[in-house]
């Protein structure tokens, strides 16, 4: 009996082609052509999942601090393990401009020796350049690291007022290159800490900003003699409407010889009043770079739209001395501390969850500053099953650390950070 007549059966997988000789028909061909099928189901399926874990292996990584060389790296979750010996790593940022398919030009990119910034190979992303841990062999970066990383940013504003990347562009590469740069411990938080090289703090939610008074009688002397006591007023920096935030009055303490006073009459308790609802909100620590001979140390600015910020903080940086009421305008609240007639001040602390509580710390504190507030007997217990836990692209990733490793004590933490120990429950 003669064989059913055969035709060649053409599937297309990945852009090239499978071919096999099947029965046109007959049960055998019914078959066989079910079999293919399902393999190439098959095929796809398992690139498919291939793909999600590669994605996954990004967000599966954990912070890890580990000794490179003579030098101890805190290196964040999406550094590959094989860069450890590059002198340069790159970090994907995606799209920073409205049109995705404009022409790269040497004004649209940033190249410079340690840091760079450019679109990919398509056209459609960016990707920074920024140096690995090898890199931090060089003298040179090591010395001047810290200019190095200034002039990146005031050139990635750049790219910003030339039109290349958008405001919402603009903070998006700098907040993710400061996540994901692989740095000493020592410079953590130059690169990343919440008080930003360029002397202000962004202010979250879990932030409490702080307004202090020195108070004299009669008011304007500030002799020893007229000091009357001190007055702190705390702010929450909460969650508003949508992606909106604001401030809410906290608790007011106040020196044991100053009077009671109602807080109607007390301006420092009105702070909130303006920056009740805005997109943005950063305190300016002027003392970090204003002139000696200036008197005022901080201004606190809100924005109703975020990408003003990139602006205002750019004329207070030129301008340290600058007004509020040459900032101030509609979708802008500005507020100074400080000055000649007055003598009130502001700073911050940031929220650390410990052992599943919120606790407030001051900016730049330790692991060990946590830890050492515990007594003597608990704080080895602590060290022995300690978990530290940081953010990153908003989701949470523990760090891996060596037990004996001395430089987890100091530690920079950072705001949101959460660390825990003994027999706390697993945090979220």
């Amino acid at each position: 009996m003669a064989l059913p007549r055969q035709r060649d059966l053409n599937i297309v997988f990945e852009g090239q082609s499978v071919f096999a000789s099947v029965p046109r028909e007959g049960v055998f061909f019914t078959k066989m052509r079910a079999l293919l099928i399902q393999s190439a189901f098959l095929l796809v399926a398992l690139s498919v999942c291939y793909g999600c874990a590669a994605r996954r292996t990004v967000v599966d990584r954990n912070y890890r601090l580990v000794r490179i060389g003579d030098t101890d790296f805190l290196l964040p979750p999406d550094f590959s393990p094989k860069a450890e010996d590059a002198v340069e790593t790159s970090v994907p940022l995606g799209r920073l401009n409205k049109n995705p398919h404009a022409v790269e030009t040497a004004e649209c990119s940033i190249r410079d020796r340690w840091f760079s910034l450019n679109r990919d190979a398509t056209g459609n992303n960016w990707v920074a350049q920024v140096p690995a841990p090898d890199a931090w062999y060089s003298d040179d970066l090591v010395s001047h690291s810290h200019q190095e990383w200034n002039h990146f940013l005031a050139q990635i504003y750049d790219l910003e007022s030339k039109g290349c990347i958008t405001p919402e562009g603009y903070e998006t590469a700098t907040s993710w290159v400061r996540e994901s740069l692989p740095t000493p411990v020592v410079f953590a938080s130059l690169f990343r800490g919440t008080l930003d090289e360029r002397g202000f703090v962004i202010l979250k939610p879990g932030i409490k900003l702080i307004v202090q008074r020195s108070v004299y009688r009669p008011a304007g002397s500030a002799t020893v003699a007229d000091y009357v006591g001190e007055m702190k007023v705390y702010y929450s920096v909460v969650r508003r409407h949508g992606d909106e935030i604001g401030l809410e009055l906290g608790s007011i303490q106040r020196s044991a010889g100053l009077p009671s006073i109602p807080h109607e009459g007390v301006l420092d308790t009105k702070v909130a009043h303006a920056f009740h609802r805005v997109g943005a909100l950063r305190l300016f620590l002027l003392t970090w770079y204003i002139p000696s001979g200036l008197h005022r140390t901080a201004l606190l600015v809100g924005v109703r739209n975020p990408a003003d910020m990139v602006e205002i903080s750019r004329r207070i940086e030129k301008m340290p001395e600058i007004p509020c009421s040459d900032l101030a305008s509609p979708g802008v609240a500005c507020l100074s501390f400080g000055g000649a007639d007055s003598a009130n001040s502001a700073s911050v602390e940031l929220n650390i969850g410990v052992n599943g509580r919120d606790e407030y710390f001051p900016v730049d504190s330790t692991v060990a500053s946590v830890l050492n507030s515990l007594p003597p007997e608990e704080q080895a217990a602590a060290w022995k099953t300690l978990r530290i836990r940081r953010l990153f692209r908003d989701e949470y990733h523990d760090l891996e650390f060596r037990r004996e490793d001395p430089s987890v004590s100091s530690l920079v933490l950072f705001a949101g950070d959460q660390i825990s120990w003994g027999s706390t429950p697993d945090l979220p």
